[in-house]
């Protein structure tokens, strides 16, 4: 089902790209990025989201907010996929050459939605080379683990000029050292969805440390579903398989089911050691994370120097340098740990 999505979709993007230029005829300002200049009274954000807003948008939208609010009158346009393709299909089909005609920046949540804006853009900026050169929309991408090998840039150091890049990576042996500091794990179990670019990305970062740090893994591979989770969870819970701790990467079906997937691990005394800062507030253990909210406002702080005509090059993508290991005080308690 999930292929049949994804083909639907490229079949959409491939429409695009031939009617390019009778798009441009009719639509001759769709694509040009409205400049500092030319809208000084607004401007315009379309934020295309994958799960609704996070604490991502909120350090976004606050912070751009106050850099431009004696310069701007700002608005945002906001759209939802509700983890869905068929959702996401629909807006690039229906609404996306619509949007762009009005807004100065497409703000993308997650890899699923940033890389299918991406190329839908290319195809109606008429790149024929797969370069982002010739998109005069500017792009920003925010909560993307690794944006190299999701294809949304050759390289952290560079963006490019039209895009900015907003990204929650930790290196994954970090993570790992500062959660065995608090829990000496011997095995860990991986929960990760075989779907999700960055679920399997940091699920194959930490198997090519496991030998390092002296420790084993378990993989539990998770299809998007409520009823498979909570099969995997009550298999955990009987000791199948016996785990010391339970890793959670980035991914946002998983994160969705927080609630459910923290109260079964924390009542059978499983630790949790998560990627994202969010579950250890609603209750996992700990996790070396990057915070969601600064994250948002490293890219507004990018578009207010965009603005400004004072972008950089290269543009490198922009992380939480100052990431630390974050634990929850009262799941500390729960299971005894003492912990500064």
């Amino acid at each position: 089902m999930f292929l049949n999505h994804i083909s639907a979709l490229t079949i959409i993007l491939v429409l695009l790209s031939l009617s390019h230029s009778l798009f441009h005829s009719f639509f001759p300002l769709e694509i040009d990025n409205v400049s500092a200049n030319d809208s000084r009274s607004q401007l315009k954000v379309c934020m295309i989201l994958w799960r609704g807003e996070t604490n991502a948008e909120k350090g976004f939208k606050e912070e751009l907010s106050r850099l431009v609010a004696n310069t701007r009158t700002l608005q945002f346009d906001t759209f939802n996929c509700e983890q869905k393709v068929d959702n996401l299909v629909t807006y690039i089909r229906n609404d996306l050459t619509k949007k762009i005609s009005s807004c100065n920046y497409i703000y993308t949540y997650g890899t699923t939605v940033s890389t299918k804006i991406q190329e839908a853009l290319k195809l109606l900026s008429g790149s024929t080379s797969g370069s982002t050169d010739k998109i005069k929309v500017k792009q920003l991408v925010i909560i993307v683990t690794d944006p190299v090998s999701a294809g949304l840039t050759k390289s952290m150091s560079d963006s490019g000029p039209n895009m900015f890049i907003s990204s929650n990576t930790v290196p994954i042996s970090l993570q790992i050292e500062k959660a065995r500091q608090v829990v000496p794990f011997k095995k860990l179990a991986i929960l990760f969805n075989s779907k999700e670019l960055n679920s399997n990305f940091v699920k194959n970062e930490v198997d090519k440390i496991k030998a390092k740090f002296s420790f084993e893994t378990m993989e539990l591979r998770l299809k998007p579903e409520e009823s498979y989770l909570k099969d995997i969870l009550k298999n955990l819970k009987e000791g199948n398989p016996k785990a010391d701790a339970v890793f959670i990467p980035p991914d946002s079906f998983i994160t969705s089911k927080s609630a459910m997937i923290i109260e079964e691990l924390n009542s059978a005394k499983i630790p949790i050691i998560t990627a994202v800062e969010e579950m250890i507030t609603k209750g996992a253990l700990m996790g070396t994370v990057a915070s969601y909210s600064l994250l948002g406002e490293l890219l507004a702080k990018a578009v207010k120097k965009d603005l400004d005509g004072h972008t950089t090059s290269p543009n490198p993508v922009l992380k939480d340098e100052g990431a630390s290991l974050k634990v929850n005080a009262d799941t500390a308690k729960l299971f005894g740990i003492k912990y500064p």
